[in-house]
């Protein structure tokens, strides 16, 4: 995974595909005010969950969902996430 950020705009580049269909942005605890696919414009379903591993911190992480692993496969994810700061 490789991260780039333009203004308040962050770009998650899934360089692997993920081992199911969500990824977690540890330590990112902050929601996006929108998250898409800029490889087809398509939404990115998000929430800050806390799973096993977190309950140790207890704090949830941002987790980005419904990846189309299956539909995009051999190519590179790049999600969009824009922050309002």
């Amino acid at each position: 995974m490789l991260l780039t950020r333009k203004g308040n705009t962050l770009y998650v580049h899934l360089h692997k595909e993920p081992a199911g269909d969500a990824v977690k942005l540890k330590p990112f605890d902050l929601k996006p005010r929108r998250a898409s696919f800029l490889n087809t414009g398509r939404p990115v379903a998000f929430a800050l969950d806390m799973v096993t591993g977190d309950h140790v911190e207890q704090r949830g992480y941002l987790r980005l969902r419904g990846l189309p692993v299956q539909e995009m496969a051999n190519t590179v994810l790049v999600l969009k996430l824009e922050f309002d700061k």
